[in-house]
């Protein structure tokens, strides 16, 4: 068991992780560099992946999260460049 890993900040939501009492045996913890609630939130009506260890479908699904919201940002910047008149 590992206490006390260091903070990251999330990338899709810019929070500061605190994981002073993070336990890797927790399935629902913030792993870098995306936090789980914007984990959950990105993948949400995604397909889960059927195979594979547990930790190699939830690093499927973060890439899968880190991808989504690449798109997301993208998307937004398009839009506010092309309909937001300054």
């Amino acid at each position: 068991m590992e206490f006390g890993a260091s903070n990251f900040v999330c990338v899709a939501c810019e929070r500061d992780v605190d994981r002073r009492w993070w336990n890797s045996s927790n399935r629902n913890r913030s792993l870098p560099p995306i936090c789980f609630g914007c984990e959950r939130r990105y993948t949400e009506g995604t397909g889960k992946p059927k195979y594979g260890s547990f930790m190699d479908r939830r690093n499927a699904m973060r890439i899968a999260a880190l991808a989504e919201c690449l798109q997301a940002t993208a998307a937004a910047k398009k839009w506010s460049a092309k309909y937001v008149s300054a």
